[in-house]
């Protein structure tokens, strides 16, 4: 499994098996730290012949204001031939600010080839991000996001 860490806690792993890169976080985040994990994604996992799958779990971080969701979306726009065709899932706590801000985002965003979408629970998000998939598989990678 490889893996890439960043200033306070940011977190980059991608699972070798379906390629799903998780970002994790724990505690407050910034700008700053959000743009160098995924610089840190585009230079482990230089663009893919296919879409690139990301999950965002941010279940035990702090609430995003919304000047650094505006900041991330202008990184989306901007630097979107970089990105190549993402899909990102956005994963958030349906109780928190936290997913408020996600789904916002999620609706906001008009980069081309960047596909994202919010979610409150981990199944749905991998679903999404896997397309057709087997059981055993999301339970698998359940397992490996949860571990992480």
């Amino acid at each position: 499994m490889r893996w890439a860490s960043g200033a306070m806690g940011e977190l980059l792993r991608i699972e070798p098996e379906s390629g799903i890169v998780l970002l994790g976080n724990e505690g407050p985040l910034t700008y700053e730290v959000w743009e160098r994990a995924v610089l840190s994604l585009l230079r482990a996992v230089p663009a893919p012949g296919t879409r690139r799958r990301i999950l965002s779990d941010r279940r035990r971080t702090e609430p995003l204001s919304y000047e650094l969701v505006e900041r991330i979306l202008v990184f989306y726009r901007q630097r979107a031939a970089e990105l190549g065709e993402v899909q990102w899932a956005l994963l958030g706590s349906a109780k928190s600010q936290v997913y408020e801000v996600l789904r916002i985002s999620e609706t906001l965003v008009s980069a081309p080839h960047v596909f994202v979408k919010a979610f409150s629970e981990l199944t749905p998000a991998l679903g999404w991000l896997l397309g057709a998939y087997e059981p055993d598989e999301l339970t698998r990678l359940e397992r490996w996001v949860e571990q992480s």
